[in-house]
């Protein structure tokens, strides 16, 4: 095996691409020990002389100066990884029924094609998912002894198996650790937040001439930042206003300090309704309505309006969410080899971690957005409502008509009511997602050689258990039952379900579920009371397991050579079984209908007493892991690869090599399918060598894709069969609610990819220390699994265009099963479904650039290198065809594609003693929407052209001590705030997201140490 000295990241010695940049005698490159480096990508290459896939290799020790965070902050800032999950992703409702059962997991995402989509190994051994939806959280990874991280970037599912589409990140640990080392770190914000603790130690050893032992343990300690309004953009509360939203156009504005129209921290006062006939206008909802001030005083609102919701300087209520979220953590990690023979040796290692993430999401309003008009109804005889407010609500009763005559001839009266809860003045009701996880792994097994062939026996057992609890989340029908307020023989204000005549309304069920009732008597403006909370707000809670169960074997050798060197095999064997089980729950007793509102007075424009209100919960599941304690997928695989060298010292070709490699994939679910890979490594000469592959990919349906348990809840959203004649102008009808069902779909097969990647490599003999590696890419995946909901718009009208032949059909039941003709009512929807389905089509395109350079400036060492990535597409193309471009463009996609992403690190050691590492990270500009073949987009001229590049700078100094390094860090050293910038997709003033890339905190400080003894 060759050896390659001083792979470091910063120091300029790395391998490009798999292709090996070797430093010429630098100083700068004696920091890291001379080993024997196999790098990821093959099974049959032992070093990257001769391997065609591209390859970027992370010196750990090395990205820490620049990067002092996790391992995923420190990859996340290369850029090949776009669109990554993690602290700053913004936690929502549901996420363990979508699959996802902690929302700040740090979850890497090659090229924003999907974090599903690159595989995730540990020492070349896959490393199980811990959460349904197939992603790995690599805070799971033991931090304290990772070595490096081979990041590949092209298709090498027949190498390493599915979901290897986008490439592997294998983290690799140093097994031949010696001695005690022991680092600590304290960070801190210029705002004097964010607090970060971070303290390890690991120890190795040998013991006798033949064993070897390595323990650590790392805790760390991330405080997080509770609010977006503690920097300025967020504050700033910027939003891309929709004016109008015809159909096929979208008219946008861009604006700060919005608030919502709809909605008020003491209750906005909308429309009367309820009326025995007639009509009434109420005054206090004429534009620009009025709302219920902290101390219950009727105020009109205020600012201008834009669209239908957004206030600009005005009163309206707004969110205040994380701004990221805290992550505490304890990492172990203990690892034992011993060599049987010469040959052969024996290794176990464990490893584990408890962590726990907490983030403040959306506030709740006293209703969800299940009506136009997102509010509740109330009625006007609530003995809590203050008199002044009624009697001016009332104001415009037909001449001599009191309100009282009024209120006797009309006693189901109502005025829309919409309350932001968990304002200022209550921020302790913020909605909170608690998730606390815990992992251990089991990696054992033999390898060794025989007369020059290597192999492997191996075993890994994993277990996540992960649970989420969500405070504060809105139970809509016990707010209903808090707000239909009564006065008994006291006059003391009661529920209605508690009196005698809601009791006699009510199934013996529902009795209790309404048991307790606490009505709401600080509704118009006042504080809640902590009675008031306990009764409408309801823990979710869920607790997900994950279990892998493994066992994978190979060989790899060469049998014979050809006149241009010897020709090497690998063949391997896997056999793993993926389990899955969900245990949740919505509330204590919870109906199992969510469309059952019986008893309840409070309905969306339905007469009273009828059991389909379409008032419900949050969404929760049918049973305990659909009734059985766990569902698995069984897979059994076969591979062989084989690098033949085709060519050696022959005119234009010092070397030319394939490399060739097939698999076969047998899914307990879908049965069998192939993946392979050819590619060449042509060395033109010393200094430029060419490659390219060829590989067709598969990416296999996640868990949580197959088996998602069902989940309820009722939704009432536009029916655009109904009332086809308004079809035209982007409206429907919307007849009754109706149960939404979000499910798995056990049928998926496996996607498959198509992956072409062409490049070069150049070391040139004239400039010694320099080199330089271009690849393009092309990944283009058929029967994609793309997740289709039966309420919306495009899948409506999708089913209605093809006449009941389209898939789509499937998601919409019908009262009279016509999914195309029968307009009546009596045909409305009754159930729409959300699953996914094998009918769309991605593909994504580029160039990545990585070059290198170690020399010395004034006798002294220097280093640089630059990795650029440019990716101007990025495509999703649905069942019907339309297409949906996120390359270079922001849109409602969750996440964003900069065409260009870079990273710049430069080093010098100014004395023997002390060096200095600057660190610059570019993010290209981005369009506010994506190139959309169904919608043409159209932006108000005072909004700037895109959202705006941005550059951030971090500083490094370090000084070395007898038995270690001290080091102060600065992130972001010119604090640069993100660019303003709102995902279109976003209505919501207080929700927007800075561009993914941006650093939303500022400037940061972080002052550490690092000893080996």
């Amino acid at each position: 095996m060759r050896k390659i000295t001083g792979i470091a990241l910063l120091t300029g010695v790395s391998i490009l691409a798999v292709q090996p940049a070797l430093a010429q005698g630098s100083a700068a490159s004696t920091t890291a020990a001379t080993e024997d480096i196999v790098v990821t990508g093959s099974r049959v290459v032992s070093n990257g002389n001769n391997m065609p896939t591209p390859t970027t290799v992370v010196n750990i020790q090395e990205i820490e100066k620049v990067n002092p965070g996790t391992v995923a902050d420190q990859l996340n800032s290369l850029p090949q990884f776009a669109g990554s999950q993690g602290q700053f992703t913004q936690p929502q409702a549901g996420s363990a029924n979508n699959g996802n059962p902690n929302p700040n997991a740090n979850v890497l995402n090659l090229r924003n094609f999907g974090p599903t989509r690159n595989l995730i190994l540990m020492d070349g051994h896959r490393v199980a998912p811990n959460a349904p939806n197939g992603t790995v959280d690599i805070d799971m990874i033991p931090q304290l002894l990772l070595q490096r991280v081979d990041v590949v970037t092209g298709g090498v599912s027949a190498v390493y198996g599915a979901d290897a589409v986008t490439g592997v990140v294998n983290f690799i640990t140093d097994s031949k650790f010696k001695g005690l080392k022991v680092n600590g770190q304290y960070g801190i914000s210029n705002l004097n937040d964010g607090r970060q603790q971070t303290l390890g130690a690991a120890w190795g050893a040998n013991i006798g001439e033949r064993g070897h032992i390595e323990l650590s343990y790392e805790y760390r300690n991330d405080e997080g930042i509770d609010k977006r309004s503690s920097r300025d953009w967020g504050r700033a509360r910027y939003l891309t206003t929709a004016l109008t939203s015809a159909a096929g156009t979208a008219t946008y504005r861009f604006d700060s300090n919005t608030t919502r129209y709809d909605g008020a921290f003491g209750g906005l006062i909308g429309a009367i309704g309820g009326l025995s006939s007639g009509t009434l206008t109420n005054p206090l909802a004429t534009a620009p309505g009025s709302y219920f001030s902290p101390t219950g005083v009727v105020l009109p609102m205020s600012g201008t309006l834009y669209g239908t919701r957004t206030y600009v300087n005005g009163t309206g209520s707004y969110f205040d969410p994380s701004l990221k979220a805290s992550l505490r953590m304890h990492q172990f990690f203990g690892r034992f080899d011993y060599e049987l023979t010469d040959n052969i040796k024996f290794y176990a290692k464990a490893f584990g971690t408890i962590n726990k993430n907490g983030g403040y999401s959306i506030y709740n309003a006293t209703a969800r957005a299940d009506n136009a008009s997102n509010a509740v109804p109330v009625f006007l005889n609530n003995p809590l409502l203050p008199v002044a407010a009624r009697n001016a609500m009332l104001a415009n009763l037909p001449s001599g008509t009191t309100p009282a005559a009024f209120l006797a001839a009309n006693p189901y009266a109502t005025f829309a009511f919409s309350r932001t809860l968990g304002d200022p003045s209550t921020p302790q009701y913020r909605q909170f997602t608690d998730t606390t996880g815990h992992n251990f792994t089991i990696d054992t097994g033999f390898n060794g050689n025989f007369g020059g062939w290597k192999w492997e026996v191996a075993g890994v057992y994993t277990k996540n258990v992960m649970r989420v609890l969500q405070t504060n989340a809105m139970n809509s029908r016990k707010m209903d039952a808090a707000l239909d307020v009564v006065l008994d023989s006291s006059g003391n204000p009661v529920c209605y379900v508690s009196t005698a005549a809601g009791q006699a309304s009510l199934t013996p069920a529902m009795q209790q579920y309404y048991a307790g009732c606490v009505p709401f008597t600080h509704a118009f403006g006042g504080q809640i009371s902590q009675a008031e909370a306990d009764w409408f707000f309801d823990p979710l809670e869920s607790t997900t397991t994950t279990k892998m169960y493994d066992v994978e074997a190979y060989i790899a050798g060469s049998p014979f050579s050809t006149w241009a060197g010897p020709v090497t095999i690998a063949v391997s064997g896997q056999a793993r079984r993926l389990t899955y089980a969900l245990v949740a729950s919505s509330t204590p007793a919870s109906p199992t209908n969510p469309l059952d509102c019986s008893g309840l007075r409070l309905l969306f424009n339905f007469n009273t007493n009828t059991t389909n209100c379409g008032r419900t919960t949050q969404a929760f599941l049918q049973g305990e892991t659909l009734g059985r304690p766990e569902i698995g997928v069984t897979v059994k695989e076969a591979a062989i690869e084989a690098g033949v060298p085709l060519l050696q010292d022959f005119v234009l070709a010092k070397s030319l090599t394939f490399n060739g490699a097939a698999r076969y994939t047998n899914y307990s679910t879908t049965g069998g399918i192939w993946s392979w890979k050819t590619g060449l490594d042509w060395k033109v000469t010393d200094e430029l060598t060419i490659r390219t592959t060829r590989s067709h990919d598969i990416r296999a349906p996640t868990m949580h894709e197959l088996y998602q348990p069902s989940a309820f809840s009722s939704s009432s959203v536009q029916d655009f069969l109904i009332r086809p004649s308004v079809l035209l102008n982007g409206t429907g009808g919307n007849p009754a609610p109706a149960l939404s069902v979000a499910q798995g779909n056990s049928s998926l097969v496996p996607e498959k990819a198509d992956t072409f990647t062409l490049g070069a490599v150049y070391r040139p003999e004239w400039m010694p220390g320099f080199s330089i590696a271009v690849d393009y890419f092309n990944i283009r995946v058929k029967d994609a699994i793309l997740s289709f909901n039966g309420t919306q718009q495009a899948t409506q009208l999708a089913c209605i265009s093809s006449g009941g032949s389209s898939p789509l059909c499937a998601l919409i039941v019908r009262g009279n099963n016509n999914c195309c003709t029968d307009t009546s009512f009596a045909n409305a929807a009754t159930t729409f479904y959300t699953t996914s389905l094998n009918v769309g089509r991605q593909k994504t395109n580029g160039v990545d650039i990585e070059s290198n350079y170690v020399t010395r400036v004034l006798n002294r060492p220097f280093s640089i290198r630059a990795l650029f990535s440019y990716q101007p597409h990025n495509i999703t193309i649905d069942l019907s065809g339309a297409t949906v471009d996120y390359g270079g463009a922001g849109g409602s996609f969750a996440t964003w594609t900069p065409r260009w992403r870079g990273t710049i690190v430069a080093r010098m050691g100014v004395t023997d003693n002390f060096d200095i590492t600057v660190q610059e990270r570019y993010r290209g500009p981005i369009n506010w929407a994506p190139k959309d073949s169904t919608t043409t987009y159209i932006f108000d001229p005072s909004m700037p052209p895109n959202i705006a590049a941005r550059w951030y700078t971090n500083l490094n100094l370090g000084y070395k001590i007898k038995q270690g390094e001290i080091y102060f860090n600065v992130q972001n050293l010119f604090n640069r705030s993100p660019a303003p910038f709102n995902n279109l997709a976003n209505n919501q003033a207080g929700l927007a997201s800075p561009v993914s890339g941006d650093d939303p905190i500022g400037r940061y400080f972080t002052f550490g140490f690092r000893l080996k003894i």
